[in-house]
């Protein structure tokens, strides 16, 4: 008798450890005020007129959000804002961002998201020609984002905003603008292109491949800001670590 009311004691005790464990944990994740930032970027991640997000990637990041953070909106913003904050504010998750040499020691990386092959686009109507040396489009002006990984390429490379870059606020603005014949190159992967053309009046036989970014890592990540609380990173690495990921964006010809 005194052991089954030794055994009932021990269980609501554990029951109780457990509760006001997990409470703590919940209790802390909603007290870090958590943002979660991104870009317009179709088909990856889509805000349309009434500020509804969906996409490939963005779709996936709110299945893990739900489990780790149900409260927290998923903020769709002009790629310069996102990256800013999550450069500056800890706590903040942003994708899909580009792995560069440079970005390495300014994040924290948790999850390859994407596999994509970024190139130069140009109109089938431009005199602009394929090429393996960035040299040799100086000459040309290019529609890039600020903070861009692409734009930060083509800087290290010599190509500067007072001369022969143009910022862009989003890449499917850019396509837009590259019609328009605004500026002579765009950055864009084969995969966004087909969704623009899909959407859009256009085709993707009115573009060509300028030049590929070799260079450039191809792996979109979701990463987390410097200063993040460490039990997010262990939710955000445990949940990711469930789903197919990456997903293989076939890219390119």
């Amino acid at each position: 008798m005194r052991d089954g009311k030794q055994l009932k004691c021990f269980k609501k005790a554990v029951f109780i450890g457990l509760f006001i464990a997990f409470g703590v944990s919940f209790s802390l994740l909603g007290k870090t005020n958590l943002r979660v930032v991104t870009e317009h970027l179709p088909p990856f991640q889509v805000s349309n007129e009434n500020g509804e997000a969906s996409g490939i990637v963005l779709d996936q990041i709110k299945f893990i959000l739900n489990n780790i953070s149900p409260q927290t909106e998923i903020e769709v913003m002009p790629w310069t804002n996102a990256y800013q904050i999550a450069l500056n504010r800890p706590n903040t998750v942003i994708f899909s961002l580009i792995r560069t040499p440079e970005r390495e020691s300014k994040f924290i990386w948790i999850s390859k998201l994407i596999n994509v092959k970024t190139i130069l686009i140009a109109l089938n109507s431009s005199t602009a020609e394929y090429t393996t040396q960035l040299s040799n489009l100086k000459n040309l002006k290019v529609g890039v984002k600020a903070n861009d990984a692409v734009g930060q390429e083509l800087i290290k490379n010599g190509f500067s905003f007072d001369k022969n870059l143009i910022e862009i606020i989003d890449t499917s603005s850019s396509i837009k603008m590259l019609l328009k014949k605004r500026f002579d190159l765009v950055p864009a992967n084969r995969f966004m292109l087909d969704y623009y053309c899909s959407i859009n009046d256009c085709h993707t036989t009115s573009f060509k491949e300028v030049y590929v970014f070799d260079e450039l890592d191809q792996d979109f990540y979701l990463a987390v800001s410097l200063g993040t609380e460490p039990s997010i990173i262990k939710q955000l690495r445990e949940e990711l670590s469930t789903l197919k990921l990456p997903i293989e964006a076939k890219a390119g010809h």
